[in-house]
């Protein structure tokens, strides 16, 4: 049985602990899922409008710390009906680290913060950079998450918009996970998020020119 350790990079193929790979589609019409990391932040209602403007559903990997900033940014995730997953409280990514010591009270913490905001409890989990040590297995069991990472090589959060979509015209397949940022973990108020408000439509238009469906994080990993 394959078992993800460690991952110092973002990018995996979605699953979950113990090797079992959920991964469903329609025979008719690719699916791909959009995430977003390290929110909510300033940019992320902007992210939300055009969501919403193109009727496109996303899961938001969010850190409690800034949940607990911008609690009406969560609610409206939720009440706009997107999926929202922990990406611990506030935890960052690090480079050339490949054994995480994120705690479980990073999960433990931003489980209590969301499910006090919308009153539901996240079922997937997304560590910061990919990074999990082997003790994490009995923090994701515990809490009854299911890990989701990405299942393309992430377009660069720092570059233009321009430049990440070049990333994802010449990487996206049927049945990817997609991860973009509405916010920089370990800067929180920094500008890096306005190149995903400026990537998004783009992002979306060459999705639906290429035949791609956008669905639910829930309905590519389960079915449903």
């Amino acid at each position: 049985m394959l078992e993800i350790v460690s991952a110092p990079i973002e990018w995996f193929w979605p699953k979950q602990w113990g090797g079992t790979v959920y991964w469903r589609g329609s025979a008719d019409q690719p699916e791909i899922a959009l995430t977003f990391d390290d929110g909510p932040s300033r940019y992320t209602p902007e992210i939300l409008a055009i969501l919403k403007e193109n009727n496109i559903p996303a899961t938001f990997f969010v850190m409690g710390k800034q949940a607990e900033r911008y609690p009406e940014i969560i609610k409206q995730i939720a009440a706009e009906h997107h999926e929202i997953g922990n990406h611990t409280y506030s935890f960052p990514a690090r480079k050339f680290k490949f054994f995480s010591d994120v705690q479980e009270s990073q999960v433990a913490k931003t489980q209590e913060v969301i499910e006090h905001l919308v009153q539901k409890t996240p079922r997937y989990f997304r560590s910061p950079g990919g990074q999990m040590g082997r003790c994490f297995r009995n923090y994701i069991r515990k809490h009854n998450l299911q890990v989701v990472n990405g299942s393309l090589p992430i377009p660069p959060p720092g570059k233009s918009a321009e430049e990440q979509l070049r990333v994802i015209k010449t990487t996206l397949r049927p049945w990817a996970i997609l991860i973009l940022h509405d916010g920089d973990d370990g800067y929180p108020e920094s500008g890096r998020p306005k190149s995903t408000v400026e990537l998004l439509p783009k992002l979306i238009e060459e999705v639906e020119k290429s035949g791609y469906r956008i669905v639910p994080l829930s309905r590519l990993l389960e079915g449903r």
